[in-house]
């Protein structure tokens, strides 16, 4: 049985962020309904036509959305309306957990706050995704996860210093990460109720999210506020540092421990470097960082990185190749673990799709079903709620159907 079986999911969510998490909510097998405005989630325009392309194809950003929406139901409500509204409430009483990326303001306007829906379900986790926090000057601002924990966190600027220009974030890059981390603040809320009784609100925000991975240099900067990241040319180690290919590949080596330094130089044909007095210790080669790498520069220029993953396979020290994304999602290990696995649009076009990055006894998430039309599944859950297709008509029209 799925960890999330019977755990029930109302979604008012738009974009990448929140639906993610409830994308993740329902590949461990919680029943997802997301409620779309009229017209639908506006990520779907944003991300263009799902599913096959003229060549068949599908785009990183539309793929995003597929992923961010698979495994739901979806219904469309104008809460707007009071008989909007009222459909809500009714989806509601039978949730366990309810997840929104609306602003303060306008939940407050859709009068979806947690006092709101609690009126009719005093157990209901309440989970929202925030750009900036609940609290302070910016708590109604839009974000997005480039503007908040993308800039914000320092990151950018960060990997802008290394490469004399702002770097591009990839898509989605933050969002991925906090919809995983509400995901799992919804099952701690959820083992808190079942513990206490008491459904907690639960708030996670891109910023803060930003900042999680940035912490080192965040306590730092009160010390070193003009801390640079490290040069592959003058490192700190010239055995954490990046090498170049013959092939124009790179390596990232991270191999600190003296014990392993004669073993690296025999496999790059350089045993000479190991009785080369500038390199005879760690302290010598952290003092002669610059000359070090420069000669595991050269050397690592003389072959292909085909070459250097045979000669360096079973190299006790770590390192790996810099992939590409065809070559991460072939990865040996993803295929031994299902990390990564196909799945297919509403259309029948396949892509990879990693799992949610959890197993429970060894086994993989699955991986729910493709993401709905807008308001695909509008009629059948308007009937389970008790509403007759004369109000369902009257409630979404052509959504209904």
């Amino acid at each position: 049985m799925a960890p999330l079986s019977g755990i029930r999911v109302v979604e008012v969510a738009g974009y990448v962020f929140v639906p993610l998490a409830g994308a993740v909510l329902a590949d461990l097998g919680a029943e997802v309904v997301k409620v779309e405005p009229p017209g639908g989630d506006p990520m779907r325009a944003a991300a263009g036509r799902m599913g096959a392309g003229a060549d068949g194809s599908i785009t990183s950003l539309g793929a995003l959305v597929e992923l961010a929406n698979r495994g739901k139901r979806s219904v469309v409500l104008d809460l707007r309306t009071d008989e909007g509204h009222d459909a809500l409430l009714r989806l509601v009483e039978g949730a366990d957990v309810f997840l929104t990326s609306n602003l303060p303001s306008v939940r407050a306007k859709l009068r979806i706050e947690p006092d709101d829906l609690r009126a009719v379900n005093p157990r209901l986790v309440y989970a929202h995704g925030s750009g900036w926090g609940s609290k302070g000057a910016m708590r109604d601002t839009p974000a997005f996860d480039m503007t908040s924990a993308w800039t914000a966190s320092g990151t950018a600027h960060w990997f802008g210093l290394s490469t004399g220009e702002l770097p591009q974030q990839p898509y989605g890059f933050y969002d991925t990460t906090a919809g995983h981390a509400l995901a799992g603040a919804v099952g701690f809320a959820l083992l808190q109720r079942e513990r206490t009784g008491e459904a907690p609100v639960v708030d996670v925000s891109l910023l803060n999210v930003g900042w999680w991975p940035m912490q080192g240099h965040l306590a730092a900067s009160r010390y070193a506020p003009d801390e640079r990241p490290f040069s592959r040319r003058q490192p700190t180690s010239p055995l954490v540092n990046w090498y170049r290919t013959a092939d124009d590949r790179w390596i990232l080596l991270s191999a600190s421990d003296p014990r392993w330094w004669p073993d690296l130089c025999a496999r790059l044909d350089r045993a000479d470097l190991v009785d080369d007095v500038r390199f005879a210790s760690a302290e010598l080669r952290g003092t002669n960082a610059a000359a070090c790498a420069d000669a595991l520069a050269e050397a690592f220029s003389r072959r292909t990185l085909a070459d250097w993953s045979e000669r360096l396979e079973g190299f006790v020290g770590a390192w790996g190749p810099v992939l590409t994304p065809v070559e991460a999602a072939r990865h040996p290990q993803a295929a031994a673990n299902g990390f990564i696995a196909d799945v297919a649009t509403r259309d029948g076009v396949t892509f990879p799709a990693v799992a949610a990055p959890v197993q429970f006894d060894g086994a993989p998430t699955e991986r729910s079903g493709p993401m709905p039309a807008v308001g695909e599944h509008t009629r059948e859950v308007l009937r389970e709620l008790g509403y007759d297709d004369g109000a369902i008509e009257a409630m979404a029209g052509p959504a209904g159907r």
